[in-house]
């Protein structure tokens, strides 16, 4: 074991992450609230070492992650269990599994925003514990010892796969590392599932273990993102992509999901960026009717300004809510004189009332 270095290694990521993971408190979906702190973790912590008791904590990390309240922290805590049990492997994969939730959390318009490359050094760190300071392809995927510093190699290698998104060499390396794996909705799985259905060779039944994981993963955001990417219904697609903006609408996978939704509507997915959803709509009309400042406003003016398609119409017939107030009606014919083309036309409109 590896026991002193090793949670030197995540107490300091975790320090370094700790502003990142703070932020989370104001990420909000439905019922759930991602807590923003250490609180709580105390209650997935049986006290001992033994076997029975480690296996009580990690089923009761998994019961609070299906209620929907993962809690920064508890990723790093799950990893240390499964190290002191001897599940090498799976404690990487724990490490990374915060890191993956403090990431989809991340505000991308911050500069202090976490990045991929972040999360690669920190697996490479890891990397280099386990015997190897350099990451290399590794050809043999069936001649791995488990529970040995080769296993905790293996597992931060098919992690970086992952990240590459080499799905295949990551789903085999996976696929043997938790063969064994009784916990049928853990991270670990979860990635495996992804590897699938990222090849496009994924199962029925792969697809229905996906759905059925729902109650852990529903708030994470890549759990809709890769279903965004990978289901072939175009509604199915759409609320995919819909739910993961509305989970961290300035988070790093956001952006390609409004590229998936407007490439369902044969707009460019360079103008992608222009896509805002529903509740965001929403929120900026409260906000400038809250607050009587019209200039809010600006920031749909993107939106409306692309072709037709229903999160543009949506925005209209909101703006369009507005011109009872004589406030909004000249705000949008000023603006109409102002600009050209279709926004010009659609201003007119909206300010017809």
């Amino acid at each position: 074991m590896l026991n002193k270095n090793y949670f030197w290694l995540l107490f300091m990521t975790f320090m370094m992450f700790i502003s990142h993971i703070t932020a989370c408190s104001n990420k909000k979906a439905e019922e759930t609230v991602i807590t923003p702190s250490l609180q709580g973790i105390s209650e997935v912590i049986i006290q001992g070492t033994e076997s029975e008791q480690d296996i009580e904590s990690l089923d009761k990390i998994a019961e609070m992650e299906r209620s929907g309240r993962f809690t920064p922290g508890l990723g790093f805590v799950e990893s240390g269990i499964r190290e002191r049990a001897g599940d090498i492997a799976g404690s990487v994969v724990a490490a990374y599994k915060e890191l993956c939730w403090t990431y989809a959390f991340s505000d991308k318009s911050s500069a202090n925003s976490m990045d991929k490359i972040q999360i690669r050094e920190g697996l490479l760190a890891i990397l280099g514990l386990y015997g190897g300071k350099e990451w290399a392809p590794m050809d043999d995927f069936d001649d791995i010892p488990v529970n040995t510093r080769e296993d905790g190699h293996a597992a931060a290698t098919a992690v970086l796969y992952f990240i590459d998104e080499r799905w295949k060499e990551a789903g085999d390396l996976l696929g043997i590392l938790f063969s064994g794996e009784e916990e049928i909705d853990s991270f670990s799985q979860w990635m495996i599932l992804i590897c699938s259905l990222e090849q496009g060779n994924a199962s029925r039944g792969d697809r229905q273990r996906y759905s059925a994981i729902r109650s852990r993963y529903g708030y994470f955001p890549p759990y809709w993102y890769h279903l965004a990417r990978c289901t072939e219904d175009e509604a199915a697609r759409m609320d995919a992509a819909e739910r993961c903006i509305n989970l961290s609408p300035n988070g790093p996978y956001a952006m390609e999901s409004r590229g998936i939704i407007a490439s369902l509507f044969n707009i460019e997915t360079s103008n992608g960026g222009a896509i805002l959803v529903r509740r965001e709509i929403e929120s900026l009309i409260t906000n400038t009717v809250s607050s009587r400042n019209p200039e809010i406003l600006h920031a749909l003016f993107p939106l409306i300004e692309l072709p037709d398609n229903p999160y543009t119409m949506y925005a209209i017939g909101a703006m369009r809510a507005l011109c009872a107030d004589v406030l909004f009606k000249d705000f949008y014919i000023q603006e109409a004189t102002r600009s050209n083309g279709r926004l010009n036309e659609r201003l007119n409109f909206i300010s017809r009332g």
